[in-house]
């Protein structure tokens, strides 16, 4: 079995330190391909030589050109990964595990490589899967557990962190990687859609493991750091393992990872110790905390209506009892847009010096924050923390049951959830 990871980057080096060493560690099988978006930071440059050294290990900087610009919020990043795709099939590889650098390993699975070839044996429309944790802000009425495969099936093709079954890859005819040499999808701006929308139309699914081995750094952003010799040690320190973003998980969160059922999805939330009591904006969200309350609002009261939500996912025993539907733009992250508009003040003041910057974008977050939102989205954000709360402590108590025959108890608060005492207007 041949595996090439393949580490996507572009102008952070703390993030990029922090994936490399979490891979070297971690996953310790097959080769590996940093691809370099053309960052023009002397510290990737650094982690990039660092690298490009070590055995098993090959480095691709690309130049940025027009092609590469003119998507502002893309990059030339699938232009990367369509690169990616078409080095490792040509290269003779079964698997390309796609991983971008605001990712870590936080556990080793010894047996991984097992589990995923045992995987893409028995689910013959699996075209990618990964293991990767999910944030609450996902739609997880869309998914099924087929338990027969220890993983969720899901209403899309692709994801842009996942690993590919190659051979698959190679028997649809005509298949090519949608990249930035195309035009993006009107709706998203991105080129998801469209690679997903080849998968699926070749009876391809993309789905979930079980248990992931991946989180994702989402809540950091290095790419406004000033490179500064404080920011150029701890890029050191990442490097050499000395330090990490997001503590690994320990021997007890493991096993308790290994047992939960799986209708009861495992989350980032659920595990991770660098996150705060109520998270932080993530990627979608990174304009500010009003666009992360009006998603965490819609979202609860999406779940509210249908019953959804991570501890109560759709059980299959096998793949033939599978109904999930269709893929649909969207549905798996949410409907509606992804971004905040912000007003022209934040624009003047992400022009100002960067201290000056700093200083104003805190105070503009909590004062935009109170401005923006509205009281029952504040209700709603209020409401969907307070029963991540509950879901939380759901999920260690079946975790707790065990084993396989206990898979039918249920915790009280499970099987019928409590009023919130927080409602909506």
């Amino acid at each position: 079995m041949k595996i090439l990871t393949c580490i996507f980057s572009y102008n952070r080096p703390a993030l990029l330190a922090n994936c490399t060493r979490s891979v070297e560690n971690y996953f310790p099988w097959g080769d590996r391909l940093i691809l370099d978006d053309g960052s023009d930071s002397p510290l990737v440059d650094l982690v990039l030589d660092h690298w490009r050294q070590r055995p098993n290990w090959r480095v691709v900087k690309f130049e940025r050109d027009e092609t590469r610009t003119k998507n502002k919020r893309l990059g030339g990043f699938y232009i990367n990964m369509g690169y990616a795709l078409s080095y490792a099939r040509n290269h003779g590889y079964d698997y390309c595990f796609f991983l971008e650098e605001d990712s870590q390993f936080v556990w080793r699975d010894n047996g991984f490589p097992n589990r995923m070839s045992a995987f893409f044996e028995r689910c013959d429309d699996a075209i990618q899967m990964s293991p990767l944790f999910l944030e609450r802000f996902i739609n997880f009425s869309l998914m099924e557990f087929i338990q027969e495969l220890g993983a969720y099936r899901t209403p899309r093709g692709f994801n842009t962190t996942g690993i590919w079954h190659l051979d698959r890859v190679r028997a649809i005819r005509g298949f090519r990687f949608v990249d930035g040499t195309a035009p993006t999808d009107p709706e998203s701006n991105s080129y998801l859609p469209m690679n997903s929308r080849q998968c699926l139309e070749a009876g391809y699914r993309f789905y979930w493991l079980q248990q992931p081995i991946i989180m994702r750094n989402m809540w950091v952003n290095y790419a406004a750091e000033r490179e500064t010799e404080r920011v150029a040690a701890r890029v050191m320190r990442l490097l050499s393992g000395k330090e990490r973003l997001i503590e690994p998980l320990t021997a007890q969160e493991i096993e308790i990872l290994k047992r939960c059922p799986g209708r009861c999805f495992a989350i980032q939330e659920f595990f991770s110790r660098s996150l705060g009591p109520f998270g932080t904006p993530a990627w979608p969200y990174a304009s500010g905390w009003p666009a992360y309350i009006s998603r965490y609002d819609a979202l609860w009261r999406q779940e509210k209506r249908s019953g959804g939500g991570p501890t109560n996912v759709t059980v299959h025993t096998t793949l033939n009892d599978s109904t999930v539907a269709p893929a649909q733009r969207d549905l798996l992250w949410g409907k509606g847009p992804q971004t905040h508009e912000v007003s022209p003040l934040v624009e003047l003041a992400l022009r100002l010096p960067a201290p000056l910057k700093k200083f104003l974008k805190s105070v503009y977050g909590a004062f935009s924050t109170v401005r923006l939102v509205k009281p029952q989205q504040l209700f709603g954000f209020i409401a969907l923390v307070l029963k991540m709360k509950r879901e939380r402590q759901v999920f260690r108590e079946l975790a707790e049951l065990g084993t396989h025959e206990q898979e039918e108890r249920t915790p009280s608060e499970f099987a019928k959830p409590q009023p919130l005492s927080v409602k909506a207007k």
